[in-house]
């Protein structure tokens, strides 16, 4: 509701600037110009929606930015993290991401797509095992680690692409079949989750992450504005051109 206050109030004061005054101008009260305003949103409802997307994901980006900009090398240089695009693109999107999130998985080909349309772009994937729970088996865990010792080997993207390509839910059966896919031992990959560079690596991604406020995945970084949730194509498409855009600027 307090968002919704913000919106509606930004808008009047627009409308009411937006104009130069004239006599018959000034007789226009603030009461008269929100009666206009709230016509116009009854027609228009999604502009309400779009309104309270961007001022929330503003908000959320003034509020981590610090945090982000702190972490800045770390999110893009890190060793255990791999990437698909270009591997030298000026602009990046940074996703955290769950094995198990089936938001995740629905939103991979749009990455793919995203990577495709910008030679420019690279896409850095990390880490963000959040959705085991209590008393159940740890496959986002399990999954991550895989992810992670798959990297080492210079195998993470195509790890990953298996993993997001693979019908149903994450098991650990499906783990081992898809470090075969992929050509790499799964005994060798059972030692190495164990070591503490393997794990070491995780719990830093994971405390990044919560750093960053991130309580839900996926969760993006693009440039340097943060969103939450499948924001979809044309969203992240937009964010990436402003990142551009900013990089080209005086």
């Amino acid at each position: 509701m307090n968002l919704l206050k913000s919106v509606l109030g930004s808008l009047v004061i627009f409308f009411m600037l937006a104009s130069p005054a004239t006599a018959q101008d000034e007789a226009l009260e603030r009461t008269d110009v929100e009666k206009i305003v709230h016509e116009y949103l009854v027609k228009n409802p999604e502009i309400i929606v779009e309104a309270l997307q961007v001022l929330q994901e503003r908000q959320q980006t003034a509020a981590v930015l610090p945090t982000l900009r702190r972490y800045k090398t770390w999110l893009e240089d890190e060793k255990m993290a791999y990437s698909i695009g270009n591997p030298d693109g000026d602009i990046t999107i940074v996703e955290f991401f769950d094995f198990r999130c089936g938001y995740c998985k629905r939103h991979f080909p749009v990455l793919q797509q995203l990577a495709e349309r910008n030679p420019d772009l690279k896409i850095i994937f990390k880490q963000y095992p959040i959705l085991d729970r209590p008393n159940t088996e740890a496959l986002s865990r399990q999954s991550a680690l895989a992810a992670m010792f798959a990297s080492s080997k210079g195998k993470g993207a195509e790890f990953h692409e298996a993993m997001m390509s693979t019908t149903g839910s994450v098991t650990a059966q499906a783990i081992r079949d898809n470090i075969r896919k992929v050509g790499l031992d799964v005994f060798e990959m059972d030692k190495a989750v164990k070591t503490v560079a393997v794990t070491s690596a995780l719990d830093s991604s994971l405390y990044v992450g919560r750093e960053m406020r991130f309580d839900a995945t996926p969760s993006y970084i693009v440039g340097e504005q943060v969103f939450t949730g499948g924001v979809g194509e044309d969203r992240l498409q937009r964010a990436i051109e402003q990142a551009r855009s900013r990089q080209t600027s005086p």
